[in-house]
């Protein structure tokens, strides 16, 4: 299930992974095997993931009361449910990224939301592509989507040095949780490109307890004037692809072309079983700066 939502490994790394995890499960007594799960398919997908550290029986010193171990949020028709089952760390390693797992380590009994990186890995209908070049592609084994698609859509709006930024911390946010990954986007174009530094907030409570809906029928009529960081919810659960809209253009970093805004592209962009609303989205609007003059046209996509 997991393994659709970050990069996937070479098989013979896969294959020896798991034969790794499985020599120590043998290797457990019976007792510390007992809770350890493997997810099944669900339908769902996983937003959140807590790590819950070992503690000791108070009666028997030495003797372990529980194992440490992770729980995880998933998704269901827009909403957040908590699993029961214990995840195990050999388990999380083979679905998640090390820099990932030892945020969540250091926030012990917090719900840290998952990166943003997953992606689409085939190739987009010819009908559906543009003949608008993606600046900033990722490779298979990359979670880049966020960064890349917003540093592309920067690039494409004519602010290459605030886009060459944004790209270049790729690696650095990709194994941060997707709240953190924002914010340190965010810090870097209040220094880079301060009139797309301040986000309107869509589809998530504010701290004044409001939540604005992204209106995608409007979007999809009249196009994004605004760069759009735009986070779809698909019909699985998923959470954890991250594209951009500008004009009538879905930038998505695994193509080499913008792709054409509709509900067909997000439909697409969301895999197999489709898009199901919008997850989170970010508008990035001129405030305290002066507008300044966009170098490309709005494009007409036939």
């Amino acid at each position: 299930m997991l393994q659709q939502m970050f990069p996937d490994r070479d098989d013979e790394t896969k294959k020896r992974q798991r034969d790794e995890w499985e020599e120590q499960l043998e290797g457990m007594e019976e007792k510390h095997r007992e809770g350890w799960v493997e997810l099944d398919e669900k339908g769902s997908q996983v937003s959140d993931v807590m790590w819950v550290p070992s503690t000791r029986d108070q009666v028997q010193v030495g003797e372990l009361y529980y194992k440490g171990h992770y729980r995880i949020m998933e998704v269901q028709e827009r909403r957040k449910y908590q699993s029961k089952e214990k995840i195990s760390h050999k388990w999380m390693l083979m679905n998640f990224e090390r820099e990932f797992l030892d945020v969540v380590r250091r926030l012990p009994r917090q719900w840290v939301p998952i990166p943003i990186g997953s992606a689409n890995p085939d190739d987009a209908p010819d009908h559906l592509l543009t003949d608008i070049r993606v600046k900033f592609t990722q490779g298979r084994d990359e979670s880049f989507c966020l960064t890349y698609s917003l540093a592309s859509v920067l690039w494409y709006v004519g602010w290459n040095r605030a886009a060459k930024a944004v790209a270049k911390i790729a690696r650095v946010v990709q194994g941060q949780s997707s709240k953190q990954q924002l914010r340190s986007v965010f810090e870097l174009l209040t220094l880079k490109a301060p009139q797309f530094a301040l986000p309107v907030i869509y589809n998530r409570h504010t701290k004044n307890g409001k939540c604005r809906l992204l209106d995608v029928d409007r979007v999809i009529r009249d196009g994004a004037a605004r760069p759009l960081i735009f986070i779809p919810l698909g019909r699985d659960g998923s959470v954890a692809h991250g594209t951009c809209i500008i004009d009538d253009l879905l930038f998505d970093s695994t193509q080499k072309f913008a792709l054409k805004l509709s509900y067909e592209t997000l439909h697409w962009v969301c895999g197999q079983d489709g898009y199901s609303g919008v997850w989170q989205a970010y508008e990035l609007h001129a405030k305290g700066c002066p507008e300044q003059k966009r170098k490309p046209r709005l494009t007409q996509q036939g």
